[in-house]
């Protein structure tokens, strides 16, 4: 059984900004088990990186088991150091008080209950996965650029399908270099293409005979007001994650 929450963003380096989503995984497995399925059927792993991801996960798992792995471990060659499964770095801590406390000197392993504990890391845990959605690519290219690169580099450029994954690209916007980011919508001849197009506020539009990308805008505005651009202009843009 599985539960899959919100969409979370997570700023990677300089150059693009990933949108995570996360699964709790209400079946039991040792640490390394639970990375190998994770890093089977998701991308690895659940990385904490924030007080709101703390948060969300803790909702996403309510009710059920009392210890959750997650992607933290010690490092065999400094046990003062933790590491992340997916290669993040450590930054954002929630230990209880008193932990990491490394009872008879094997607890390597890090579970999630409302805070963090190290523990033995071959005991049976329910687990997070998460999965890589959408990434906000920092350069500004115009459409055809962008939706080149994606398919080169990524998947695509993103389409968005859902209310809250248009929440989370619009506050992700924020981080853009420009005031509106390219998605994988548009619409050509007289009919929308590319993401569910109730989402955006544009079926009005939809008679063009031109192509007309869609962006997310920066500004502040109705959150269903996608607006059309030209292809030429330059802008940074979504795109949709290799699935594993």
């Amino acid at each position: 059984m599985k539960a899959s929450i919100s969409l979370l963003i997570v700023i990677c380096g300089l150059t693009k900004a990933l949108i995570r989503e996360h699964f709790y995984l209400n079946i039991q497995k040792n640490w390394t088990d639970a990375q190998s399925y994770c890093r089977k059927y998701y991308t690895d792993l659940s990385t904490v990186t924030s007080q709101e991801e703390q948060d969300m996960l803790i909702q996403l798992a309510r009710g059920n088991s009392i210890y959750k792995w997650i992607g933290l471990y010690k490092n065999t060659s400094n046990i003062k150091q933790f590491l992340w499964s997916d290669g993040n770095s450590f930054s954002y801590s929630k230990w209880q008080r008193g932990q990491p406390n490394n009872v008879n000197g094997d607890q390597n392993c890090v579970f999630l209950q409302y805070n963090w504990f190290d523990y033995e890391c071959y005991k049976l845990q329910t687990f997070f996965c998460y999965k890589m959605v959408f990434s906000l690519v920092k350069e500004k290219r115009t459409w055809d650029e962008a939706l080149q690169y994606c398919r080169t580099h990524h998947t695509d450029l993103a389409s968005m399908t859902t209310e809250r994954q248009l929440q989370m690209a619009k506050q992700m916007t924020v981080e853009s270099q420009t005031e509106s980011v390219w998605t994988g919508l548009r619409y050509l001849v007289g009919e929308c293409s590319g993401s569910t197009t109730s989402l955006w506020g544009i079926k009005s539009h939809c008679q063009s005979a031109q192509l007309n990308p869609v962006v997310v805008e920066r500004a502040i505005q109705t959150l269903t007001n996608g607006r059309t651009e030209t292809v030429r202009r330059s802008s940074t843009f979504y795109a949709t994650e290799n699935k594993r």
